[in-house]
């Protein structure tokens, strides 16, 4: 999907460009991401549920209709961390990922809903050329990569913040009788720290 900024009903052709011109480019696509990551993210989903042998036939039938535990504060179907606060129950129950992290005399209660650990999730880039007369006013005009700016323009299902955007690449160079500045802006919806690219 190409535009040219100018005030033209037509798009900026290949012959027709002219200094000024700037043409924008986008690309969504997908990402592999650490499933503890995922903003719905339950422990259950990776993790099963183990008793040890302490847990009783009825308190292990609660456990798996309800998710709760007589006389505790926990609901294995709403935890969002594998870390058990209470000091008694942690003798009775835990999170395990493998059969083989299971003490001895203890059985998995709760199997883990997923048997993958990573999710797909979305970035995109946008792509912003710029005509210029020559290389050296390109050149000027370069942006400084791993900065943090929003693209003027940008696609549907994403953001305009700035902490959203990285400048991932600038380069300037020359096109036919035109110099062109490209810079590529990468999107992150979890926002890039402003700490370290601020």
């Amino acid at each position: 999907m190409n535009f040219s900024s100018t005030a033209s009903l037509e798009y900026p052709g290949r012959d027709s460009r002219k200094a000024g011109d700037v043409v924008w480019a986008f690309h969504l696509f997908t990402y592999d991401r650490d499933l503890r990551l995922h903003p719905l993210y339950k422990t259950i989903w990776n993790y099963s549920l183990a008793i040890s042998q302490d847990v009783s036939t009825e308190q292990a039938n609660s456990l798996k209709t309800t998710g709760k535990i007589d006389g505790y504060d926990f609901d294995a179907s709403t935890a969002t961390d594998i870390t058990i606060q209470n000091k008694e129950l942690r003798k009775k129950i835990r999170w395990v990922q493998e059969a083989s992290e299971l003490p001895e005399s203890w059985s998995i209660c709760i199997e883990r809903e997923f048997t993958f650990d990573a999710y797909k999730s979305m970035t995109g880039t946008v792509t912003r050329t710029t005509y210029y007369s020559d290389v050296n006013t390109a050149r000027k005009h370069l942006s400084i990569p791993a900065s943090l700016e929003c693209p003027k323009v940008y696609p549907a299902g994403t953001s305009n913040l700035q902490r959203d955007w990285m400048i991932e690449d600038s380069s300037a160079n020359s096109d036919g009788d035109l110099a062109v500045e490209v810079t590529t802006y990468q999107y992150y919806e979890d926002s890039w720290s402003e700490k370290i690219y601020g």
